[in-house]
């Protein structure tokens, strides 16, 4: 079997105006635009994990991406001082707690 060393996933939106949900969500500007429909977050490096936010009309809004982070309360507060009210954190006790957000195309 081969070992995987990273993971990169595309998120596809109508236009360039969407970076901005996915600024306030991650904190910052892109990394890199490998091309002008392409802005890319570099979220760890070991193993690599990349976001890749596309242009492309056709499929935008059809994406589900889960980020898992050590203290959700935390990062709702610090993604809320950006974007303003976020919904309420869903909990599953013992299990799970996410909070679901909604890009401007409605990918989640």
């Amino acid at each position: 079997m081969t070992p995987f060393v990273g993971v990169t996933t595309d998120m596809f939106v109508g236009d360039a105006s969407a970076w901005r949900f996915w600024e306030s969500v991650l904190g910052r500007p892109a990394d890199l635009h490998p091309d002008p429909d392409t802005a890319e977050w570099k979220l760890a490096a070991e193993p690599e994990i990349a976001l890749r936010v596309r242009v492309d009309a056709e499929r935008a809004g059809t994406g589900r991406l889960g980020l898992g982070v050590a203290d959700l309360v935390a990062a709702a507060a610090d993604v809320g001082s950006r974007l303003g009210p976020l919904p309420e954190i869903t909990t599953k006790p013992g299990v799970i707690a996410t909070l679901e957000l909604h890009d401007p195309d409605g990918n989640r």
